[in-house]
């Protein structure tokens, strides 16, 4: 049998590890928030990538065709 302090000391305990789970719960979903984000990113930048390359082609046979005339 736990001594009156004892079980404040335990009660403690188990305000403290049920307080950081709630932080340890936020923090996860501010990660898994943040990490969606990057996802989200990383496709765009694909996109605008594949844009940036289909111009620099354009723009390469554009030259070819002025350098020809020239």
């Amino acid at each position: 049998m736990k001594t009156p302090v004892e079980e404040r000391i335990q009660l403690y305990d188990d305000n403290l590890n049920e307080e950081c789970l709630e932080k340890l719960n936020l923090e996860f979903n501010r990660l898994r928030e943040f990490t969606a984000q990057l996802v989200d990113l990383w496709d765009k930048s694909e996109e605008i990538y594949e844009l940036l390359s289909q111009e620099v082609s354009r723009l390469q046979e554009l030259y070819a065709k002025c350098a020809k005339i020239y």
